[in-house]
């Protein structure tokens, strides 16, 4: 007698265990804060002798801080490191006493030191009230459970970069949903416009080679910020994908350069080099 074992669907396995996965790492950072929480609470209610309901607000209100204090520190760096690229690639294309007056104005940053201040001074709170009071108080010197005490209040340090870096990941996928649906009507309209010019009967039976790139070509495609603006050189050379997923990233002009078959050097060269000595 044959044996008929139930046929495991691997795409249905694969995205359970996507969701739990995504799931975990969605909870366990805002679980994180409970255990220093309660090392704070402890010594504060203990060593301290602060009341109860004291110690348990200002254990609430410590994590609380870091957590907001973590996160404003990455948004910060990452609104600054989106602006110094920006800038960059706006100076493609210039003319060298343009990039002169570009570079003299000033960029308004956000004030990622500040912040970095900020999570720097919780982090000495909290180790000073979790490792360097336990010390105090037992009069045992730096032993291995200071240590841990010391390392088990930095989870909150680690769950606050895990929740900045999660949200500034949805917004990128934002951003890119977005900017993938505004350029996909474009696409239609081009191709409905092929479709209606091109004769029917014509066929392809080998493809076309790539005609080469010009430096005019290159440069607006390095310094666009839309797909709109650039979707004739585009479609012209076959870009719509790549060049869609190129925005949507650092704008590496490396990238772009490989993306078009042109040389490296002869991209940087084209970038770098004013338009009258190029």
């Amino acid at each position: 007698m044959r044996l008929h074992l139930p046929r495991i669907n691997l795409d249905v396995i694969s995205r359970i265990e996507t969701v739990a996965i995504d799931t975990v790492a969605a909870i366990s950072p805002w679980l994180a804060p409970v255990i220093p929480a309660y090392l704070t609470n402890t010594h504060m209610a203990g060593a301290l002798g602060y009341p109860p309901w004291v110690a348990f607000i200002g254990a609430l209100v410590v994590e609380c801080l870091g957590l907001a204090a973590i996160y404003t520190a990455t948004q910060f760096w990452d609104y600054n490191d989106a602006k110094a690229t920006e800038k960059e690639n706006h100076l493609i294309g210039m003319d060298k006493k343009e990039r002169q007056i570009a570079k003299q104005k000033r960029q308004r940053n956000a004030p990622f030191k500040w912040a970095a201040l900020a999570m720097g001074f919780y982090i000495v709170v909290i180790l000073t009230v979790n490792a360097a009071l336990e010390m105090e108080v037992t009069q045992t010197g730096f032993t291995v459970k200071v240590f841990s005490n010391a390392l088990l209040s930095l989870l909150s340090v680690i769950a606050g970069l895990i929740i900045a870096l999660r949200s500034q990941h949805r917004r990128r996928l934002g951003r890119f949903s977005r900017r993938k649906a505004t350029q996909k009507p474009v696409e239609e309209t081009q191709e409905s416009a092929e479709d209606v010019t091109k004769p029917a009967e014509v066929t392809q039976p080998a493809q076309i080679a790539r005609r080469p790139i010009s430096r005019t070509e290159f440069l607006r495609l390095a310094g666009a910020q839309t797909y709109a603006e650039v979707a004739e050189i585009a479609q012209a050379h076959d870009l719509n994908g790549n060049y869609g997923d190129w925005l949507g990233s650092r704008r590496s002009v490396a990238e772009l350069a490989k993306m078009v078959d042109l040389s490296p050097r002869t991209a940087q060269y084209w970038t770098s080099k004013p338009k009258e000595q190029a």
